[in-house]
């Protein structure tokens, strides 16, 4: 019956298009933001929240479209509709970086798209606190994509990086509102490196999970770890949000209110969606 009765509310949500319980955590941004919230929902749910997860996220997503009057409209008509927001998931600004550099760039012409991207960024992190004042907003760092066109994994990252300057300068201009979070390397850290050169940049030696030398900029995120050079696998999304969770979420969300996943039954779980996006990233 309660299946049934869970059903039914689903299918409500869907006529209506607003969520039949306010969402707690809502999440904006790209193509990163669209499997963020499935698997941010999935990571709250087995850490025994009860909180409740929208995805208002869109592929292809740009900070330069999200700060518009379109742009901002969507905010708030999300904003809006889930009155009861706390936190705000905010994946933004990977497609204005793709869409722009490359290696050819120089220092000048590099500041001044970061600068513009962080530029828009403010407008949208200004406009939620505005329209909901109250609400936490996590602005997520992407991690290093596999090789790319734009320039060597050195470049690109240590582009990144100095993105990420930006990143911290706006969170610390911004106050307790904005937290910038820097991902870049989980996926080396969590995987490491399998020793087959999938590509030239990939080290040609095993790396393990967790070895001192990881995270190496040098280096792109493992093969395993994405199914094309920007996105990441089901499994990569999770065990994002799971560190997501660990620095953010976790801080700010109430006490679980439902009993949590057991430690080994959630780690064999993570291992089993783990094994099962290795053997499909590989057909």
């Amino acid at each position: 019956m309660y299946r049934l009765l869970l059903l039914l509310s689903m299918g409500v949500a869907v006529l209506t298009g607003h969520p039949v319980v306010a969402a707690e955590v809502v999440v904006f941004g790209d193509s990163w933001g669209v499997p963020a919230a499935p698997a941010l929902q999935t990571v709250l749910t087995n850490h025994g929240h009860s909180e409740t997860v929208v995805n208002a996220a869109v592929g292809g997503e740009t900070a330069f479209n999200l700060s518009s009057a379109s742009g901002l409209t969507h905010i708030s008509n999300t904003l809006t509709a889930n009155p009861d927001v706390e936190l705000v998931h905010l994946s933004i600004g990977g497609n204005d970086f793709l869409g722009q550099w490359n290696n050819t760039f120089t220092p000048a012409q590099e500041a001044a798209l970061f600068q513009a991207i962080t530029d828009d960024v403010e407008i949208i992190v200004d406009h939620i606190l505005a329209t909901a004042p109250s609400v936490l907003i996590l602005w997520s760092s992407y991690d290093y994509p596999r090789p790319l066109a734009l320039g060597t994994p050195t470049e690109v990252s240590t582009a990144s990086a100095n993105f990420q300057t930006y990143a911290q300068a706006l969170d610390t201009a911004k106050g307790p509102g904005l937290t910038a979070i820097d991902f870049r390397g989980l996926m080396q850290l969590t995987h490491g490196f399998d020793g087959v050169q999938h590509t030239i940049y990939d080290p040609a030696v095993v790396i393990p999970p967790g070895d001192p030398s990881l995270p190496d900029p040098t280096l792109p995120s493992p093969f395993v770890s994405f199914i094309d050079s920007i996105h990441l696998t089901a499994a990569g999304y999770l065990v994002l949000a799971e560190e997501q969770y660990l620095q953010f979420y976790s801080l700010y969300l109430g006490a679980p209110q439902v009993p949590a996943m057991s430690a080994p039954g959630y780690a064999l779980w993570v291992m089993l969606l783990a094994a099962t996006g290795c053997m499909l990233r590989r057909r």
